[in-house]
């Protein structure tokens, strides 16, 4: 009899825990939800899945019954990249680099070590970058109808398309018409030759820089891209200039680069330097190519093509005085 008193007693008490516990349970607050719509991933944007959050107690859930509670990171889409694979890569020339294997994102063009493109990396750690001198640059001949020359970096008597990293050098090159009287490329429309300078940033940004050397029925002139034709009848001993352009259908050309900015000299009939224009519009980045070109209009013929004269390249000091040959 003892024991069944014990156990009603035990019965009761197990009756007011359980309706305890459910007074507990009713006094859980009802979720307040506000729908979150889900948001397609894109390569700069992240997106997110259609999630529930509480206003008062600020759960996150993955249903409309907030059954599924989540975190709010479960929540974020990865970024969307459309990834392409490029093997690793062994140089296979004296100027070509080692590259490790990597992907690139075909709409943004960001580099990554992982096919989910979630270690993103720089082209400076997928290739082991090369240096050379500068003074190992020169031009290749101008073929008879060639309208426009590449510039090269020779090493072991083999041209390679040039690339210059440093920031700060000078290039001195002779621009002019092969073959042509003075007389005859002033005449009409006039001659014009560019060289044009490709940095890295500026390709990218579809700015093509040059300086442009020419004449026409006003006298020879010469300027940037970005800037406005100065005359040499307008400089002082421009004379001198004219001179040169007349005895070799062309000048000597001197171009200081430090970082951005670009001075122009030309050299008059006795090799002096006549400054002649600056332009702050390129790039600092790496210096890809330089051309020889000729605009549509303008005197080049297959008999008197726009040249180089001696195939001579000369890059190095920032002194442009010390960069004559």
């Amino acid at each position: 009899m003892k024991s069944s008193k014990f156990f009603a007693v035990g019965t009761a008490l197990a009756v007011m825990l359980t309706a305890a516990l459910a007074a507990g349970c009713a006094a859980t607050h009802e979720h307040t939800l506000t729908r979150v719509a889900a948001q397609k991933s894109y390569c700069e944007v992240q997106g997110n899945i259609e999630y529930w959050v509480c206003e008062e107690c600020g759960k996150y859930f993955a249903d409309a019954a907030a059954t599924q509670e989540i975190s709010l990171e479960d929540t974020v889409l990865p970024y969307s990249h459309q990834v392409e694979y490029h093997e690793a890569v062994a140089a296979d020339g004296v100027f070509s680099c080692d590259g490790i294997a990597y992907y690139t994102c075909t709409a943004c063009g960001r580099y990554f070590a992982d096919e989910a493109a979630t270690q993103e990396i720089t082209d400076a750690e997928i290739f082991t970058p090369k240096t050379f001198e500068l003074t190992d640059a020169s031009i290749s001949d101008a073929s008879a109808a060639a309208q426009t020359v590449r510039v090269y970096a020779v090493n072991e008597g083999e041209n390679i398309d040039l690339a210059v990293t440093e920031r700060n050098f000078v290039l001195r090159v002779f621009v002019g018409w092969e073959g042509a009287a003075f007389t005859d490329i002033s005449q009409g429309m006039g001659a014009r030759v560019n060289i044009n300078i490709d940095t890295e940033d500026n390709i990218a940004s579809g700015r093509w820089m040059s300086f442009r050397v020419g004449c026409n029925g006003q006298g020879g002139y010469a300027y940037f891209s970005d800037t406005k034709e100065i005359y040499f009848s307008s400089l002082e001993n421009g004379g001198k200039l004219t001179n040169a352009l007349r005895e070799n259908s062309g000048l000597y050309v001197t171009l200081v680069r430090k970082g951005g900015t670009f001075t122009a000299y030309l050299e008059d009939v006795d090799g002096n330097l006549v400054k002649i224009d600056e332009s702050q519009s390129f790039s600092d980045s790496a210096l890809v190519k330089c051309t020889l070109g000729v605009h549509q209009g303008y005197y080049a013929t297959e008999e008197h093509p726009a040249v180089l004269k001696d195939g001579v390249l000369v890059i190095g000091t920032t002194d442009p005085a010390a960069a004559k040959i």
